[in-house]
């Protein structure tokens, strides 16, 4: 068959126990270090201890000064912390009171080392007594850290709880109990681990404190630790057998041998030291009421490590009626036997466990599978079944989904719990040929998407749910496309915190239940943003800047397109904008509120000028062809531009001060000449600048042109005395003929 699911007043009673002290202190515990005090400001310690019992999730650790170290994480440690008080003898003298000037720093660790894995699920603190001497204080801080302690002894912070700043004046003889802030804690502490808790007071120069923990000089002072835990103290499994050993599920009524031991399997986190001392009370109850009741003994030796511990008692049922037994088990932890022996009433973790038998009645082994929604089986579901109106019995399921009872035949009401949530109620009729159930609950696996206003994803969101029982879940991160996968959540209202760029956008109800995608639209949009100059032009290759003016993270950066164009996607919010171009501070505005889009662009004035450069001759004339230069003082980045015809260069530039360099060359009678020109320029606005080149040219006789005419009256003189030459050799020559000519 399937089915579908249609703080603490009271605890001054067993602290403040007599005596006066004197001294006031802020600790530091490091579940792994050493005893430090130091002297160095007047400090504003945490109020007095005044609320309500702890809630029924609270683990008390106590602290303790021991004189033979013990060893965590390969660390030997004289300051510890355990669930032990100082009524327990072995503890009895590990009080201590310690003092120092303006700096006292305390530091203690959780002994023994974890046994099993810890879950912790909330803000812890700690209670100090204290006293002061001196002044009351006018500044200063107290601040409370938690360490994790791994097996081969490096230590790690966790987290660091706020800083407490309220000027107090403690009384100088009378110890005060002082409640200080830890940090707010979501994480499960593994097996052999452990934990430090670190507390500092920097206070006043001229001021003494002083801590006590333990009992000192005949007087208690609790001081601790309280962590909100989801795992502790459990009655993991109850079960009998007979006499041979077999496992019992009903009695028969004409069995010969009608005694029967029944065995309770008792688990700690912390280890069998935290409720091993105490007894395990059982009772046994029919539909008449209780019949009879007395307390296990241990069936495992003890070991103050161990994860678990085997207790049973014998019981002989000779003279029960027909019907059917509830055997309930009860475990007490250390922290509930302290809350219980001093205030009268449990706070802390009562251990429950039970086993349904059968005497006399045929017995019929149920079987439940129960699966989610899709119709996957459920690892660790509770089933509890309910015989008109009376609980009867449950279970867990197993890795296949299957829960199985030992019930007599009727009509039972099945309720699932999924994540402590109620997932699924069911109507069965269980007999010899109805004992099979398939259980289909109200488990889904959804798929969150985060969105902004305008549909766009946001990646790396931070998540916080708390389901509907009100546990807070893991913390979950969105991927790079906005969305984060559950699976096997139970149905029903929780809530979600959002935080994106460390600022909240979304803060409300989900109701989900159902599978598939479940969008979020946060208090996030896209902003686009346009650089202009002072003239109004698009400024390209900008960085925008986009700062919480609360947290100072940075949310948005861009770079601007060749229209001046860029967007963020931002969470609304006060922020404050920057632009920077070409390494320089272009815009800046401060507490600027981003809360809904700019259309189509929220426009940002740079401090960008255009700077018009002419050059012109000594007569007044342009100058074409002209580079000019121009040098920014404070980044040594330079521009270049050569002058049109008009003798005109223009240069868009940051506001700032500016070095102008101007040059040209042309030629001069034949001989190439440079022109160069500096000046100095501040740019605060539209700004013109005038280059007159004096043009200074050289004298003639430096000329190339000169040469040139040098060289050719050279060539003329030659020239005309080799024609001389020529001539008179042909003279001789001729006159010579006519002498020979003569004496023919």
């Amino acid at each position: 068959m399937i089915y579908s699911g249609s703080d603490f007043s009271s605890i001054k009673m067993h602290r403040q126990l007599n005596s006066v002290w004197s001294c006031i202190i802020a600790m530091l515990f490091v579940i792994s270090g050493t005893f430090i005090i130091q002297g160095a400001s007047s400090v504003a310690l945490a109020s007095p201890y005044s609320g309500s019992p702890p809630t029924p999730t609270n683990l008390t650790v106590y602290f303790h000064n021991i004189s033979t170290p013990v060893t965590v994480g390969g660390a030997p440690h004289l300051h510890i912390a355990n669930t032990w008080n100082d009524t327990i003898p072995q503890y009895a003298s590990t009080g201590d009171n310690v003092s120092a000037t303006h700096y006292l720093s305390l530091n203690f660790t959780l002994y023994p080392q974890l046994s099993g894995p810890l879950m912790l699920n909330g803000t812890m603190y700690a209670y100090l007594y204290m006293t002061q001497n001196g002044s009351a204080p006018t500044s200063g801080h107290i601040t409370m850290s938690v360490y994790l302690d791994a097996p081969n002894g490096s230590s790690t912070l966790i987290s660091t709880g706020p800083a407490t700043s309220t000027n107090v004046n403690y009384p100088g003889s009378s110890p005060t109990l002082i409640r200080i802030t830890g940090p707010s804690l979501d994480m499960k502490v593994g097996t052999n681990y452990s934990l430090s808790f670190v507390i500092v007071v920097a206070g006043g120069s001229s001021q003494i404190y002083n801590a006590l923990w333990g009992h000192v000089k005949g007087t208690y002072y609790y001081s601790e630790a309280v962590l909100s835990v989801s795992s502790y103290l459990e009655v993991s499994s109850v079960y009998a057998v007979s006499s041979s050993g077999a496992r019992l599920y009903s009695l028969p009524s004409n069995a010969t041998n009608k005694t029967v031991t029944v065995y309770a399997n008792l688990t700690d986190p912390l280890g069998a030291y935290d409720f091993y001392s105490w007894p395990v009370h059982f009772k046994i109850s029919n539909s008449t009421g209780v019949i009879g009741n007395g307390t296990m003994v241990p069936v495992t030796a003890f070991h103050i490590d161990s994860y678990y511990v085997l207790y049973s008692f014998d019981f002989n049922y000779s003279g029960f009626a027909l019907g059917m037994y509830t055997i309930t088990v009860n475990g007490t932890d250390n922290t509930m036997h302290n809350y219980l022996s001093s205030l009268g009433v449990i706070y802390g973790r009562n251990a429950y466990g039970s086993l349904q038998l059968s005497v006399g009645l045929p017995p019929v082994r149920a079987s439940f599978t129960v699966q989610d929604s899709l119709g996957h089986v459920l690892n660790g579901a509770v089933v509890r079944a309910y015989y008109t109106a009376s609980f009867i019995a449950s279970n867990r399921t197993n890795s296949t989904g299957v829960a199985g009872m030992s019930l007599f035949g009727g009509n039972y009401t099945v309720i699932v719990y999924w994540q402590s949530v109620n997932v699924g109620k069911f109507a069965v009729t269980v007999n010899n040929t109805s004992n099979s159930f398939v259980l289909r609950s109200k488990v889904y696996s959804p798929s969150f998407i985060f969105e902004d206003q305008g549909s766009l994803p946001l990646a790396d969101a931070f998540v916080y749910l708390t389901s509907p029982n009100g546990t807070s879940l893991p913390l979950f991160v969105t991927g790079s496309n906005g969305t984060y996968p559950l699976y096997e959540m139970a149905g029903g209202n929780y809530t979600a915190t959002v935080f994106w760029h460390s600022s909240p956008v979304f803060n409300g109800a989900i109701d989900f239940r159902a599978n598939g995608n479940i969008a979020v639209n946060v208090n996030a949009y896209s902003q686009s943003f346009e650089v202009v100059s002072a003239s109004g032009n698009a400024v390209p290759t900008a960085n925008v800047l986009i700062v919480n003016s609360t947290t100072g993270t940075d949310i948005g950066f861009g770079t601007t397109n060749a229209s001046g164009l860029t967007s963020s996607v931002i969470p609304y919010g006060s922020y404050s904008v920057y632009v920077y171009w070409k390494g320089i501070l272009v815009f800046q505005s401060n507490s600027v509120m981003l809360k809904n889009p700019t259309a189509p662009a929220m426009v940002l004035n740079a401090s960008i000028y255009t700077v018009t450069v002419k050059a012109l001759s000594a007569s007044g004339q342009p100058l074409a062809n002209v580079v000019v230069d121009i040098y920014n003082n404070a980044t040594g980045t330079v521009l270049s531009a050569v002058t049109a015809s008009n003798g005109v260069a223009s240069f868009e530039v940051a506001g700032g001060s500016y070095i102008v360099t101007g040059s040209f060359s042309t030629t001069y009678d034949l001989t190439p000449v440079s022109q160069k020109l500096t000046q100095s320029l501040s740019v605060s606005s539209q700004t013109s600048l005038v280059m007159k080149f004096t043009q200074v040219y050289p004298p003639l006789t430096s000329t190339n042109l000169f040469y040139l005419i040098l060289a050719f009256i050279v060539i003329i003189v030659v020239a005309l005395a080799a024609v001389a030459y020529m001539a008179k050799k042909a003279g001789l020559m001729r006159k010579s003929k006519t002498r020979e000519e003569e004496k023919k």
